[in-house]
């Protein structure tokens, strides 16, 4: 400090080492203490790490240690509330894959029970017919062995609709005019109708619009449904579809007036394979199990009853996004119908 009035001048003077142990001193006071701290807290960090991984560890042994075939679900313990989801999410999988498995394995042994005895039959009859001794025998034969083919054909038929049913997607959708669909339809079945002597009759809603998963799915499933009908009902009658709106819902029915589904059959009716006392000849067990399932992929309802008067009367009951008409005015089942 200097002040040059008073004529003074003030010197202060410090040694090095002083500040250098001064730095020293602190330094070795913040060191020793962490040093002797860090192993402490990493033997604390890895301890509760370690605690917090468990249940993946458990997991993951669970996992690695079940079978290729065990879909069941992942027996590990309770799981703390972070990985649950995890846990959820891998038996949701798990459920699904076994599904999946389950409906490959019912096809397998569907196929094989159900082809199984025609194509014994035709061959039985094949044999008949090469060792015929006479024309009639033969002709016979070869009769019986196209019904056999024709039936075989069908229950093909019936097996690939039912695989494709039980793969088809879920979620997602494409609107799908369903007087459009039920009209194709009643066009692609009237051969069957006419070889029945039976009339096909349609009272449709016109432009009855909706947004489905798969616009393949309710085809079928009425497919299978007309077709039942058709063949329950005797010459000379008449199979009516109907198709109504209502309340984001849309309704298809079809009547028949063939002997009806007998009360005790009713809840089996869409078991696979099961045919009734009353089915018809040459059936195949698999339509109504198909249009079961194919309605379930819908999210919708397939219901049966009596008709009044004799018959049966099955409706399909879809849930729609939003079913319109034609303008994008909302459906309010109109009364106005088409009929062929």
């Amino acid at each position: 400090m200097i002040n040059e009035d008073l004529g003074l001048r003030v010197m202060v003077g410090d040694r090095l080492t002083v500040r250098e142990r001064l730095v020293t001193d602190v330094v070795r006071g913040l060191l020793l203490p962490a040093l002797a701290i860090l192993p402490v807290l990493a033997a604390l960090i890895w301890i509760s790490v370690g605690r917090g991984l468990a249940p993946l560890d458990r997991m993951a042994r669970a996992l690695s240690a079940r079978a290729a075939d065990d879909l069941g679900p992942v027996a590990a313990g309770p799981l703390p509330r972070e990985i649950r989801p995890m846990g959820a999410a891998l038996d949701g999988l798990f459920a699904r894959v076994a599904a999946a498995r389950e409906r490959e394995k019912s096809f397998t042994a569907f196929a094989a029970h159900e082809l199984k005895t025609p194509l014994a039959g035709i061959k039985t009859q094949a044999q008949i017919a090469a060792m015929a001794p006479d024309e009639a025998t033969r002709r016979q034969a070869l009769a019986r062995i196209e019904a056999g083919v024709a039936r075989t054909d069908r229950m093909v038929r019936k097996l690939l609709e039912l695989a494709a049913v039980d793969s088809a997607p879920e979620g997602g959708g494409e609107v799908v005019d369903m007087t459009r669909l039920v009209s194709d339809l009643a066009q692609d079945m009237q051969r069957l109708a006419a070889e029945r002597s039976v009339q096909l009759g349609l009272e449709m809603a016109p432009g009855l619009f909706c947004r489905i998963p798969d616009p393949v799915l309710p085809a079928v499933a009425l497919r299978n449904i007309v077709e039942n009908a058709v063949l329950a009902s005797p010459s000379g009658s008449e199979v009516m579809v109907q198709g109504v709106a209502r309340d984001a819902r849309i309704t298809l029915s079809v009547l028949d007036h063939g002997p009806g589904i007998p009360e005790a059959e009713r809840t089996r009716v869409t078991e696979r394979c099961f045919r009734g006392a009353g089915a018809p000849a040459g059936g195949s067990g698999l339509g109504l199990a198909i249009a079961q399932v194919a309605v379930e992929r819908l999210g919708g309802q397939l219901r049966f009853a009596p008709r009044t008067g004799g018959g049966e009367a099955v409706q399909i009951v879809l849930p729609c996004a939003g079913p319109v008409h034609e303008g994008g005015r909302a459906s309010e089942g109109r009364d106005t119908a088409t009929r062929s």
